[in-house]
């Protein structure tokens, strides 16, 4: 019994192997930002620990801390906006990403229609010619059964 052969199979599998290559691009994009957010957050949160302690002091002995917690804090900001920065440049990666794997996606299923819709045609085709060779059994079996009679 003849077996199905894709034409295009390794079409479909180099397009596949791009696929799996996107996936894994946009996992290490993704965890990139994950690590971007987490250090913005640290900074955040590092930004308010400061803020509370620049609310707690009071007095003139406490000035010059002032200044330099003061002087601090618009450091910190600087580095909150850098890695704000930071974070959308590894968000808009990981949409690029997102996006390719997409394409690629799309481009291999065109494939998976291609080969479930040849395959299908395969079956059908090899069906009816068993079918034919069924038939002409019976026809010949009947022919020699009246022949007998």
């Amino acid at each position: 019994m003849p077996t199905f052969r894709f034409s295009l199979q390794k079409v479909h599998n180099y397009r596949k192997a791009v696929e799996e290559q996107h996936k894994k691009r946009l996992a290490l994009a993704q965890k990139w930002q994950e690590e971007e957010e987490r250090s913005l957050q640290e900074y955040l949160k590092e930004r308010a620990v400061l803020q509370d302690k620049l609310a707690e002091m009071k007095g003139p002995a406490v000035l010059e801390e002032l200044w330099q917690r003061e002087l601090i804090l618009m450091a910190m900001e600087g580095k909150i906006e850098e890695q704000g920065e930071k974070v959308a440049k590894a968000s808009a990666v990981v949409e690029e990403y997102k996006g390719l794997v997409l394409e690629a996606r799309q481009a291999r299923k065109v494939l998976d229609s291609l080969k479930a819709r040849q395959e299908a045609s395969f079956r059908y085709t090899l069906a009816r010619e068993e079918q034919k060779e069924l038939d002409d059994i019976a026809a010949v079996a009947y022919n020699r059964k009246e022949g007998n009679l």
